[in-house]
C-alpha cells in the first residue's frame, strides 16, 4: 500500500509518540474509538471539514469528545493539529498506516482471506497453522465470501504487501492471457 510523504510523517509522529510513551494500546484504543465518531459519521466529517465552521467550534466538538471518551492527551493534541493544519482528510489513510505500524510493533499480520465458499474449521486453521510458521508472527485473521472467486481462495497479508491467489477465477484470467498470446 502506497502512502504519501505527508500521510507518512504524520504516522510517525504519532506512532514514535506512542512508542515514547509506552501506549501503543491506548492510541490503538483512542484510534478505534474516535474513528467512528468523527470520520465514518457523515455529519462529524463534514462538519470538522467544512471550511466556514469556527475552528473554536471543532475544538469544542473534540473536546466533548475527548472527555467521553477519554482520550490520551497526545491523541487529541494530534487530531487538533490534523485540523489547523488542514490535514483532516488524511485521517483515515494516516489511521491505516498507525495500524499497520501496531501490528509490527505487537508482531503481528493482518490477514485477510477471501474464499468463494465457507472455509471449514479445519481448512482455516491449517491456513492460519502455516502462516505463523513462515511469518512467526501472530495473525488478526478477517474473513470474507467472494463468490467472483469462484472457488479456492485469496489470501492478502497486508502488512507484508503480499498477496495469494490460489481462486480457480485467477487461474482462468492466467490460462486466457496465455492463450491470448
Amino acid at each position: 500500500m502506497k502512502r504519501d510523504t505527508i500521510t507518512i510523517k504524520y504516522t510517525e509522529a504519532i506512532s514514535e509518540y506512542a512508542a515514547k510513551n509506552d501506549s501503543f494500546d491506548k492510541i490503538k484504543q483512542d484510534f478505534d474509538a474516535i474513528k467512528p465518531l468523527v470520520w465514518d459519521n457523515l455529519d462529524a466529517r463534514a462538519y470538522l471539514l467544512y471550511p466556514e465552521t469556527a475552528r473554536e467550534d471543532k475544538e469544542s466538538l473534540l473536546e466533548q469528545i475527548k472527555k467521553h471518551l477519554k482520550l490520551d492527551e497526545g491523541i487529541f493534541k494530534f487530531i487538533l493539529l490534523l485540523l489547523k493544519e488542514n490535514r483532516f482528510q488524511i485521517f483515515p489513510d494516516i489511521y491505516d498506516a498507525f495500524l499497520s505500524d501496531y501490528q509490527e510493533y505487537k508482531k503481528q499480520i493482518l490477514v485477510n482471506i477471501k474464499t468463494a465458499f465457507s472455509l471449514t474449521g479445519e481448512q482455516e486453521e491449517e491456513i492460519t497453522k502455516t502462516l505463523k510458521k513462515l511469518f512467526k508472527k501472530e495473525l488478526v485473521v478477517t474473513k470474507a465470501i467472494d463468490r467472483d472467486l469462484l472457488a479456492g481462495a485469496q489470501i492478502i497479508l497486508v502488512n507484508e504487501n503480499l498477496k495469494i491467489d490460489l481462486s480457480a477465477r485467477n487461474a482462468l484470467n492466467k490460462m486466457e492471457r496465455e492463450l491470448a498470446q
